[in-house]
């Protein structure tokens, strides 16, 4: 991050309470930006500041929180665009890559060459109506994680023939066992950024589907990735917490599991990406003619089933 001039004043409390009240500060001047239909030059200077110099003090969650504010809105400066897109981890900065209209084709070309095959380029992947330039790029890195993303990201809008079939195949044997291994050992938010990855869905519909692991939503989206029962039932177990230890808890996740389909969950989560998209077009006629109303969106994903 660039040297610190304007950064705020360090609290005497504990580093947990000063992180939430900088949190909520930045986040707070960050929508009254995005309230602005035509901010200044001096305002978007003053939010570039404000943001570049103290990101770094939040914890990675408050990042992905104050950058995902940002991610609708097509006034973001430039300069916090390269840095959010360069600088940041790629898991946190992947909302703001994968659905900022300030990312251009050039910007998108730019982020491929330097960071190559991983979460950077997963995210540039489930952009909307790439340009052509940036699928050649993205298919010349040979990635399969990156091709995955990239594939159901095209597919979302596609209307599948009658009675076809066309289920993706699952993730490779090494992911599986990396995922189940972050679910696991606790490590939820490295847990929905692979769910995010795998499934092609945004960053925030694998944290609400991570919030309620007893949904059907969640065994959904575990089946069309790949994952096998047992595979299955050790992320419901890392994921659901004491609730998981109840025998028949358990014994009903895997009845309920074992019935469904992988073509059944691929339906499901190409209904989850729609839905997304849909979210994604409330949001630019949102931010066109009232950024304000960005709090007010629809959330993705019903937490029903």
């Amino acid at each position: 991050m660039r040297a610190s001039r304007d950064r705020i004043d360090r609290l005497p409390q504990s580093a947990a309470m000063r992180n939430e009240r900088l949190a909520l500060m930045l986040c707070e001047r960050v929508a009254n930006f995005a309230r602005m239909e035509r901010p200044s030059a001096a305002h978007m200077a003053r939010i570039d500041r404000l943001v570049a110099d103290n990101l770094d003090l939040l914890d990675f969650d408050s990042q992905r929180t104050l950058i995902g504010l940002l991610a609708p809105l097509p006034t973001t400066p430039r300069t916090l665009v390269k840095l959010i897109c360069h600088r940041v981890r790629g898991d946190v900065a992947a909302p703001f890559i994968a659905h900022s209209p300030a990312i251009e084709e050039a910007m998108a070309l730019e982020i491929l060459a330097r960071h190559g095959a991983g979460a950077h380029s997963r995210a540039v992947a489930r952009r909307n109506a790439l340009p052509s330039s940036v699928i050649e790029a993205l298919r010349a890195l040979d990635d399969p994680a990156t091709d995955r993303a990239l594939e159901l990201r095209q597919t979302a809008t596609q209307v599948p023939p009658a009675h076809a079939e066309a289920v993706p195949a699952p993730a490779d044997a090494e992911a599986l066992a990396e995922m189940t291994e972050f679910a696991a050992s606790g490590k939820r938010t490295l847990f929905a950024t692979a769910l995010a990855d795998a499934t092609g869905l945004s960053m925030e519909s694998a944290i609400v589907l991570c919030e309620d692991p007893t949904s059907r939503n969640m065994l959904f989206a575990l089946r069309f990735i790949g994952f096998d029962e047992a595979m299955a039932t050790a992320v419901f177990s890392g994921l659901a917490g004491d609730l998981a230890r109840d025998p028949q808890v358990q014994a009903r996740f895997r009845q309920s599991y074992g019935a469904i389909t992988p073509t059944a969950a691929a339906e499901r989560v190409r209904s989850f990406k729609l839905e997304e998209l849909a979210v994604a077009e409330w949001l630019h006629v949102s931010v066109a003619n009232d950024p304000g109303a960005v709090a007010g969106r629809p959330k993705r994903l019903s937490r029903a089933g």
